[in-house]
């Protein structure tokens, strides 16, 4: 009796006849040949499958599946072996699923074994709804191999449940029209070099078959059951024809990232080559004839295809394809066929909505011709119905966009958001500024930023990460991504209706005959207080109670973070009451993410870097008050691993938590050489580097701690003419070193190599003598001590120029002795306010200081 034959002899011997197949003169056994080769790798997995789950099964239902082309029977020498592995259950916790990804992917066991080996993706059946629409499509063709548990019928019928047909028929026909499918001119298919048989013909075919099977996601043999002959013989040549070309190339290269193969690409000579399928005893006329033959049947069935997908999709948009609810899709776009039966208001904004949701949805336009059917006179007849509150819950596509449909028609927006009408050409500081756009427009211009802003957060890897960047650059979108779907709809309704409730603030400008009539009724457009506004507006449109309460929370609260920053330096007790207000990091992230796209295109992270430096660094300060970080220095612990010197983290871990728990310890690697250095005395001199931290140029000094130093710097940055509005000065106390960080001023012009230089000396002579500081006017000073070792001066100056920072911090030096922690100017109507937070001598109060400080300055009324 033989012996039966090795797997990896079978596998020699199956695929020596079926390339034996490919080089024979018939060209009519497209789907033979690739039916055989595929079944010449399944055949062989599904035997080691049942093995192995004879051997190891753990019991719980599992399944070998072939999908895409694989799964349709459609392998040629060089197409991917497209197997997938079916679970119910964690893939990572299946010690089955390991081994079996083992043999085939961790290690040469299976290739050695068979002759080949495949890389399988893993599918557990609770996650089939979260598949994309690429996911999907490669499961329309899902085959079983070795299935005890029909695992592939259920994963099927999950498909139809969970996913949407019409999504799916958006992304084919999308995916066939990016290809230029239905502008491709009819002398296309008489392409010579450079024509890809998967890009420019199969798939052409099998857009046209997903297109029909994705109504009830059904397997491609289903529809190819149906077609015509003529359409399925065609299609069967070009697997021929694709089987051939890549046998005769003689490579296997790896698929390019849009899935094509370079194999697939025919050149010239590939056309002249079809004599060669005679084999080498043939006529050279005869060799000549078949080639022109070949050229000619290639020729027809490229035509076929392509033909055959446009019809398909071309009836689908001709008929409009069905979406729900009586909406379809056609050729010009979205249409409702039951709305010109409606009656009543609420039925006629219902049906009109709802419209215009399936539109946002699917980011689809609506036919032209709804303006006089659907949405005829809806100025007159349009009331808040549940679509409203859905428009602003749904996650894809842009409410921006909806929001503009709307503004077409005069005085639809004012029935659904009263005081809107008003509002919108209202004039504040920022179109006065400009001058060149309403306030309406302005706001459809910040629901764009928020979508942009959300769409980046989502393709960021840190969104998906836990806790938050440490590119504190990124804050922005990574939050807006993690907002949850209730969150950013109480954001996208606080910022469509902020200024129309009529708020306590508003009253009190109505009432203030200093301010220009503008400014007094820039706001409250409605004349209702916002819990009214609220209730009356919105009870019936479908949005929850704890969306309009966080709407109402948003709108109440809407400076909050601007008013604390612009306060002075971010210390503990600007967390506290942040911490306060919100109770939590829900409504924290939520007031954050709103005054990002509050602020968009004006005073925002652009126009305004510092302010939106330390807004993000006043939400890092007050999250970690709600989540504090398990190891404060764990970025310190990140860069050790990462080859960073132990004496150079040893210094830096002298900073402490002061410095590595806030928004400047990503720059830790640009000085820890030179503190290091210091400490060693192997430097003596400070180093002078500029940074750029998104928008924002920062001066960082490294340098020892001397007594004076903000002194010293702030004195040389005045006498070199480079204006600061902000720093944060850190000390090694143990050590003896100093990290400081200087804002530049937006629109200043980076200081030179030269002139970095020339500071560094000055900086390192120390600081400047008493009589050396400016003398400039100030009307007003107030110490108040912020906890036992930190006081806070605030200084008033009619004085704009960077003076009076190198004044105030020569003179806390030499009439003080103290030690300066961060520094804030900001400019005022009537001058400049300086903030400084600082220490003071043990056995000197507050009261004394501010009078020392006092007798040093020419105070003016």
């Amino acid at each position: 009796m033989n012996a039966p034959e090795a797997p990896l002899a079978r596998h020699r011997r199956l695929i020596a006849e079926n390339d034996a197949l490919i080089l024979g003169p018939s060209l009519d056994n497209g789907r033979e040949i690739t039916a055989r080769r595929t079944a010449i790798h399944l055949d062989a997995i599904a035997a080691w499958a049942a093995r192995e789950w004879a051997e190891r099964g753990c019991g719980r239902p599992f399944a070998v599946a072939a999908i895409g082309g694989t799964g349709r029977h459609e392998m040629t020498p060089c197409s991917d072996l497209d197997v997938a592995f079916l679970c119910d259950e964690a893939p990572d916790q299946s010690v089955f699923l390991c081994e079996m990804h083992r043999q085939t992917n961790g290690s040469r066991e299976f290739l050695d074994e068979h002759g080949f080996t495949f890389h399988a993706a893993t599918y557990q059946l609770d996650y089939v709804a979260d598949l994309d629409a690429k996911a999907v499509t490669a499961l329309l063709d899902l085959s079983p191999v070795f299935d005890p548990h029909d695992l592939t019928g259920r994963f099927r019928e999950r498909l139809r449940v969970n996913h949407d047909a019409f999504a799916h028929f958006l992304h084919i026909s999308e995916f066939w029209r990016a290809r230029g499918g239905m502008h491709e001119d009819a002398h296309h298919a008489g392409k010579l070099d450079g024509f890809d048989i998967k890009a420019e013909a199969l798939r052409d075919f099998q857009a046209g078959v997903w297109t029909l099977g994705g109504r009830r996601f059904r397997h491609s043999h289903e529809v190819h059951a149906i077609l015509p002959p003529e359409d399925m013989a065609a299609y069967h040549l070009l697997l021929r024809v694709r089987a051939f070309v890549q046998l005769r190339r003689g490579t296997r290269m790896e698929p390019l990232p849009n899935g094509l193969h370079i194999e697939d690409r025919m050149r010239f000579e590939d056309f002249l080559a079809f004599g060669d399928l005679l084999g080498p005893d043939a006529a050279e006329r005869d060799r000549f004839e078949f080639a022109a033959h070949a050229r000619a049947a290639l020729l027809n069935a490229r035509r076929r295809v392509t033909r055959f997908a446009r019809a398909i999709i071309g009836r689908e948009l001709l008929e409009g394809r069905e979406v729900g609810r009586g909406i379809v899709y056609g050729m010009g776009g979205m249409r409702h066929t039951t709305a010109p039966g409606c009656v009543s208001p609420e039925e006629k904004s219902r049906a009109a909505l709802d419209l215009l949701l399936e539109a946002q949805r699917h980011s689809l336009p609506i036919d032209p011709a709804e303006l006089d059917s659907a949405f005829k006179d809806i100025e007159n007849w349009l009331v808040p119905v549940p679509e409203l509150g859905a428009l602003f819950y749904e996650p894809r596509g842009s409410l921006a966009s909806s929001l503009a449909h709307l503004a077409r028609f005069p005085g639809a927006e004012e029935r659904l958001f009263p005081g809107h009408a008003a509002f919108e050409v209202s004039v504040d500081e920022r179109v006065m500024t400009e001058k060149k756009t309403l306030r309406g427009a302005l706001l459809v211009e910040k629901f764009i930023s928020l979508e942009k802003r959300r769409a980046a957060g989502l393709d960021l890897s840190e969104t998906r990460a836990e806790g938050l960047p440490v590119d504190i650059n990124l804050l922005d979108e990574v939050e807006t991504a993690r907002a949850a779907p209730d969150t950013m709809a109480a954001v996208k309704l606080a910022l469509k209706i902020k200024r129309l409730p009529l708020m306590a603030d508003d009253a009190r400008r109505r009432a203030d005959t200093r301010l220009s009539l503008g400014e007094r009724y820039s706001s409250g457009f409605s004349g209702l207080p916002v819990e009214d506004y609220l209730e009356r507006c919105f009870s019936n449109a479908g949005f929850l109670p704890e969306t309009l309460e966080l709407t109402r929370f948003l709108i109440t609260h809407r400076r909050l973070l601007e008013d604390l920053v612009a306060d002075g330096v971010n210390d503990k007790f600007k967390v506290d009451r942040l911490a306060s207000v919100c109770g939590g990091t829900s409504r924290l992230r939520a007031l954050f993410v709103f005054t990002r796209a509050d602020r968009a295109g004006w005073k925002d992270n652009v126009t305004d870097p510092g302010n939106w430096f330390a807004i993000r660094e006043l939400y890092k300060m007050t999250w970690e008050r709600f989540h504090p970080p398990g190891n404060p220095l764990g970025i310190l612990d990140q860069m050790l691993a990462g080859g960073m010197p132990e004496e150079d983290a040893e210094v830096m871990r002298d900073l402490g938590v002061s410095f590595f728990g806030g928004a400047y310890a990503r720059h830790t690697s640009r000085f820890s050489g030179h503190l290091a250095a210091l400490h060693q005395k192997r430097e003596t001199e400070p180093l002078l580097r500029m940074l750029h931290d998104g928008a924002s140029i920062i001066l960082g000094i490294a340098a020892n701690n001397i007594q004076g130093l903000a002194a010293a710097i702030c004195h040389t940055l005045w006498t070199n003419g480079v204006p600061v509005f902000r720093s944060h000065l850190f000390s090694a106390t143990n050590l003896g070193l100093a990290l400081d960080f200087f804002h530049l001023r937006p629109g200043t012009a980076q200081p030179g190599r030269e002139v970095l230089e020339k500071m560094r000396r000055e900086i390192a002579a120390g600081p400047p003598s008493r009589a050396a500081l400016p003398a400039l006017p100030v009307s007003n000073m107030v110490m108040e001590r912020r906890d036992s070792k930190v006081m806070r001066l605030r200084v008033w100056s009619p004085e704009t120029s960077g003076g009076l920072l190198c004044m105030m911090t020569g003179l806390l030096y030499h009439a003080l002795d103290a030690g300066i922690y961060a520094l804030d100017s900001r400019a005022e109507t009537d001058g400049t306010r300086l903030t400084i937070l600082h220490s003071l001598p043990s056995r000197m109060t507050p009261e004394n200081a501010l009078a020392r400080l006092r007798a040093e300055t020419s105070l003016v009324a």
